[in-house]
């Protein structure tokens, strides 16, 4: 971490670059409405928990990223002042590991994690890196400013490991956290997010954010300044019960119905109506009387086993009461057999004595059975065998599905009635779904739309198939032919080639169709540290790192290096002048972050004769 030294300047004089101090010649672009930058959250672990000493429970960590519209974009700096306020603020406390955490992430050595788990939860401000920069990658520190009067990283990270209350950059001198732009920390890359922030709470994250972009790495020509609230955060997952759908960012909290219950608590299917969820079903055998009876099972599956009449599940007698080795349930006779062979009998004691009823009657006295089956009865007949006497037959109709069913009628007659097949026995439909008189038995699918190729005039029901011509289409027959090759709504052969991107110098608005000839400028040189591959021209931005001596290599300045190969921007100068400090680019009367950050997007011009 580096702190940034201010430079003042007379009046009229010029920035070390040689550039003019004049805010109306600034380099800030416009950007078009539809330009798409925006601060987003992720949530990298909910609920850290307790890590060996630190307690964590409750603490959640979030990572707060730039998002831009380009790979090529680069975010330069974050600032606050009076006039462009910056928070990031917590409602609850903010976690700062101790004692290798720091303000920046310098302060995050993986290497020590095994000692100290709490470091990779650290909270930390950036620009594009997790770790302490990396020199061979083209990584450069963090550097911050901030007031006498607004010490504001005291507040995020006190001493000793005590828990942060956010950040707050409003005072008339402001702060800020940046990185040089010959460092290629703040290049969005291929997923356009550059980290800016760490946050470990126990709260919920709110504020804006004021940022410096370089669109298209251009610090020279095309320069932002942004301010970007925080997203909202909610849970993001449709799924969960506690969906919210005004949420732009992640909290964490995300809850789920368990498995086979819906979120109001009801099964989510429940085939059976048995209060059991199908899920938790548990199929086997339900009835406590079998041998194999599961008191876990929920479903009857057919699978029980009973021991046999008079037996238990080991085939054992459960009643013997005569001893004889045969189960009561199996014994003929459980006891003695009379003199007529009746067990248990009183003897020949019957109307008959010990003979059975005489062949034909059926009793002692001679009686036959009649018709019906009744001993001394006087049905002559029962031609049909229906258990109705015939002289007592009631003639009607007996299909009780039939129109003019009689439940009086004991003999069918023939004349039954029934409905018309898909109508009721009063002549209505038994189903029509869609109302409109025609039995869904009946429904003919098809296009009922007659502009349509495929017009169908026996449908009845329109079942969206329906071939429809336009402008750039005709029917052949009941096929639809198009001349919209590419379904882009212009006719093929009103297609006009050429350059469709808008941010191309080339760019056709008449263009309809992009032939790839679009141009792209950027810097060409692949020994840049700022080559672009995908560019077609050259634009004269290209970077090349110091590999000599870095010193302050300007000789007017009051630490000047004659050693120095190339200029590291911290030469310091005189500013006891009678004109006013130049560099109060804002001409607030006071020299502030934002006057920094604006000298920043000159880095890389060349300097006056």
């Amino acid at each position: 971490m580096a702190i940034v030294h201010l430079l003042c300047y007379g009046a009229g004089a010029q920035t070390p670059l040689g550039l003019p101090i004049n805010p109306q010649q600034s380099n800030t672009t416009t950007l078009p409405s539809s330009a798409q930058y925006y601060l987003e959250i992720d949530t990298v672990n909910h609920n850290v928990g307790t890590l060996l000493t630190t307690d964590l429970e409750g603490f959640s960590t979030y990572r707060v990223y730039v998002v831009t519209e380009a790979s090529s974009d680069q975010v330069s700096a974050v600032y606050g002042n009076i006039d462009e306020p910056s928070e990031l603020i917590s409602s609850g406390d903010i976690f700062q590991s101790s004692p290798l955490g720091e303000v920046t992430a310098n302060g995050i050595l993986p290497s020590t994690w095994d000692a100290f788990p709490d470091n990779q939860f650290d909270s930390f401000i950036t620009i594009g890196i997790d770790e302490a920069a990396s020199a061979a990658n083209g990584e450069g520190d963090i550097n911050i400013i901030e007031s006498t009067s607004n010490p504001w990283t005291e507040n995020f990270e006190p001493e000793s490991g005590a828990m942060g209350s956010g950040i707050v950059m409003q005072d008339i001198t402001g702060g800020s956290w940046f990185v040089l732009p010959n460092f290629n920390n703040g290049v969005a890359g291929d997923d356009l997010r550059v980290l800016i922030a760490q946050i470990t709470t126990n709260g919920t994250l709110t504020g804006n954010l004021h940022v410096q972009i370089f669109l298209g790495g251009d610090n020279i020509n095309s320069t932002v300044y942004l301010n970007l609230p925080l997203p909202t955060s909610g849970c993001l997952d449709p799924e969960a019960c506690n969906y919210d759908p005004e949420a732009s960012s992640p909290s964490g909290t995300c809850t789920y119905a368990e498995d086979g219950w819906g979120c109001d608590g009801l099964c989510l299917s429940d085939q059976d109506g048995d209060g059991i969820c199908d899920a938790h079903e548990v199929v086997g055998c339900t009835y406590a009387a079998a041998c194999n009876f599961d008191p876990n099972a929920t479903d009857e599956d057919g699978s029980c086993m009973f021991a046999a009449p008079g037996t238990d599940c080991l085939g054992e007698c459960l009643i013997d009461t005569d001893s004889d080795g045969v189960c009561d349930e199996a014994d003929p006779c459980i006891g003695t057999i009379d003199d007529c062979g009746v067990c248990n009998g009183a003897g020949p004691i019957l109307d008959c004595g010990c003979t059975p009823i005489p062949a034909g009657d059926c009793d002692c006295d001679g009686n036959q059975t009649d018709a019906l089956g009744i001993c001394g009865g006087d049905c002559p007949s029962d031609s049909d065998g229906d258990g109705v006497c015939d002289t007592q037959e009631v003639m009607g109709c007996t299909d009780n599905s039939a129109c003019n069913y009689s439940a009086e009628a004991s003999e069918e007659d023939g004349s039954c009635t029934h409905p018309t097949d898909g109508y009721d026995c009063s002549g209505s439909c038994l189903n029509d779904a869609d109302g409109d008189g025609i039995c869904d038995a009946f429904e003919v699918l098809g296009c009922t739309e007659e502009l349509a190729c495929n017009y169908d005039p026996t449908a009845t029901e329109d079942d969206d198939t329906c071939l429809i011509p336009d402008a750039c289409s005709t029917c052949n027959g009941a096929v639809l032919l198009s001349f919209d090759a590419d379904d882009d709504g212009v006719c093929d052969g009103d297609e006009v080639p050429g350059c469709t991107d808008p941010e191309a110098p080339n760019f056709d608005e008449e263009a309809t169709e992009d032939n790839g000839t679009c141009k792209v400028f950027g810097c060409t040189d692949m020994s840049a540290s700022n080559y672009e591959p995908t560019a077609t021209d050259e634009d004269g931005t290209c970077i090349h790192i110091c590999t000599g001596i870095a010193g302050c290599a300007y000789p007017e300045a009051e630490n000047y290096d004659p050693l120095a190969d190339c200029d590291n921007g911290m030469c310091i100068f005189d500013c006891n002048t009678e004109d006013n400090c130049i560099f109060d680019q804002d001409g607030n009367g006071m020299i502030g972050s934002f006057d920094l950050i604006y000298f920043l997007t000159f880095v890389g011009l060349p300097c006056a004769p």
